[in-house]
């Protein structure tokens, strides 16, 4: 039965065409202006749909007479009940939507979309060659009869993964990351989605869609891509003025950062960085991360830092967060941090003459909290669009430890300088937050603007100095010092401009603003900080290089250009 119209081979002119509806016992007539074949070939169709949908379910096109502009269409007799029949192979009836089919108007649309959702969920529960056939019989009085043959063909599981071009990740891995257990049912919308999760893995390129090759009753997966340079060894060095009683001398700082992602592996990343940004305080930093363990669905990260600041203290401190991925964008963790900070030398003259406790103390911290991540940046290195988002939440307990080199400066001082402790010691708790957002917008081919904001604060407890954040330099405020700012809570804000020379090469243009609390208490006065810049980036074989030239300045606005800072970089992936 045929229920659109065919009017290919009938040429229309500009002008009216009449659509003569005939009934069984009326007619009806419908005026068009038609420009084109198209729009009376529409007109036509949509009739004959409404007419369907009035249960004239053999309602089609009887004639055309071209002499007269005419179009003459049969609505057959009107039906007051229909029965669409199905059969099929497949033992498992339950998956079928029988209550749904047999609500539909018999349209030849509405038909196979029904039975094109029914294949769907075979798809999905095992069958992956299932396929459909209708057959609309002849009228019996007023029940028109469709037969359907819904056939399943074999059942299928999901078998192993095939890496094609390079072996790149553990099988456990694959089947966790793109959730596809061994031994379950075949599933078209997991197979679908294999190449959408595996283009958010930052060391993969797909070259294709994943192949199948059914074997037995298993469905093997086969996995067309290829390994990403991704590795990277990173060196920043930095050119800082400084003018001391009137000689200006010039300070060479520098960073070395190596990182290795996917060794063994299981998409893990291992970073080791060391810098010293200022003189005698070097900095080490280690970092591991594995997205999924093997005794459960969660992932792992441990940070590890060792800090000297010159001659004055000793830090170490670790931060592990065993967290849950929500999706391939996003996940939650929980965040347990240890801190321990040791004085290394004590200006006792000060005590005495004081007779305070100096500012910076040795103390422990033993922190639990949360934290969120989240990223859909279009790029590792050099993203383009795309949005960042990091959240966390400490709370714990710190605590001073009593030096027996502050307490016993003086025994007349001894029984008021432990007196301090314990007074210190009163309120342990304490609350520290951090949040770090970056937004990158594509408005053309070649302008992009990143947008970025940063906060740390610590709350409840006094905050000494040796535990508060240090600010300033490339990696925090651009156009400062390296660290030249102590602070318990601070908001750094930056807008930069970047005008693309090619994919990975960029002009740039920043500026940035910080409120910087200097005191103990973060409900003191929050200072206000600009800097502002240009840079450049360039892609060449052997890596990327990096320049940047900043400046900053306080809340009155007088930029000291002489105290500029430059910063070189290179990055090379492998």
């Amino acid at each position: 039965m045929v229920y659109f119209a065919v009017l290919q081979n009938i040429a229309f002119t500009q002008q009216n065409t009449t659509i003569e509806i005939k009934y069984e016992n009326t007619s009806k007539q419908q005026v068009i202006n038609s420009i084109d074949t198209n729009e009376v070939l529409f007109a036509t169709n949509k009739i004959i749909h409404q007419l369907l949908s009035e249960n004239y379910f053999t309602a089609a096109v009887d004639s055309i007479n071209n002499s007269k502009n005419t179009i003459y269409i049969s609505s057959g007799r009107q039906f007051t009940t229909k029965t669409i029949r199905y059969r099929t192979n497949f033992a498992d009836s339950a998956i079928l939507n029988n209550k749904e089919l047999t609500q539909l108007s018999p349209s030849s649309l509405e038909i196979e979309n029904s039975l094109q959702s029914q294949i769907k969920k075979l798809n999905q529960t095992g069958f992956p060659l299932a396929y459909a056939q209708y057959q609309i019989q002849e009228p019996i009085a007023d029940t028109l009869v469709i037969d359907s043959y819904i056939k399943s063909g074999n059942k299928y599981t999901f078998g192993s993964f095939e890496q094609k071009l390079n072996y790149i990740l553990h099988p456990k891995f694959l089947h966790h990351f793109l959730q596809i257990k061994y031994g379950q049912n075949y599933n078209q919308v997991q197979l679908d989605q294999i190449n959408e999760k595996l283009s958010t893995l930052p060391f993969l390129q797909v070259k294709d869609n994943p192949r199948i090759k059914f074997y037995g009753t298993e469905a093997d997966i086969w996995l067309i891509y290829e390994k990403k340079p991704i590795n990277s060894f990173d060196v920043l060095l930095g050119i800082a003025q400084k003018i001391n009683s009137g000689i200006t001398k010039y300070q060479l700082s520098g960073q070395v950062k190596a990182e290795f992602v996917n060794t063994f592996k299981w998409a893990e990343t291992i970073l080791v960085n060391y810098e010293n940004l200022n003189e005698s305080s070097p900095k080490l930093k280690t970092f591991l991360s594995f997205p999924y363990i093997r005794i459960a669905p969660l992932g792992i990260s441990n940070q590890f830092e060792l800090f000297k600041q010159k001659e004055e203290f000793l830090l170490l401190q670790t931060k592990t967060n065993l967290f849950y991925n929500l999706d391939q964008n996003q996940s939650i963790g929980l965040l347990v941090n240890t801190e321990s900070n040791t004085i290394l030398q004590i200006d006792t003259t000060s005590i005495i003459r004081s007779k305070k406790l100096p500012l910076q103390l040795d103390y422990k911290i033993l922190h639990t909290g949360l934290s969120y991540s989240y990223t859909n940046l279009n790029d590792r290195y050099n993203p383009s669009k795309g949005n960042k988002l990091k959240v966390e939440i400490k709370t714990g307990n710190r605590k001073y430890l009593s030096n027996p080199s502050i307490v016993n400066t003086r025994p007349e001082l001894s029984s008021l300088l432990q007196q301090q402790y314990d007074s210190l010691n009163k309120t342990r708790t304490q609350l520290s937050t951090l949040l770090e957002i970056d937004c990158y917008l594509k408005f053309t081919k070649r302008n992009i603007i990143k947008l970025s904001a940063k906060n740390q604060s610590i709350f409840f407890a006094s905050v000494s100095d040796n535990q508060k954040y240090r600010l300033g330099g490339y990696q925090t405020l651009r156009g400062f010092d390296e660290e030249i700012f102590i602070s318990p809570s601070y908001f750094i804000e930056t807008a930069e401009y970047r005008f693309l020379l090619d994919q990975n090469s960029f002009l740039s243009a920043f500026l940035s603003t910080a409120q910087i609390s200097s005191t103990q208490s973060i409900d003191d006065r929050y200072k206000q900080f600009f800097s502002t810049g240009i840079g450049l980036q360039f892609k060449t074989n052997i890596g990327f290089f990096n320049f940047l030239i900043a400046a900053g300045t306080d809340e009155q606005i007088t930029y000291n250009y002489q105290n500029t800072k430059v910063h070189f970089g290179y990055v090379s992936l492998f």
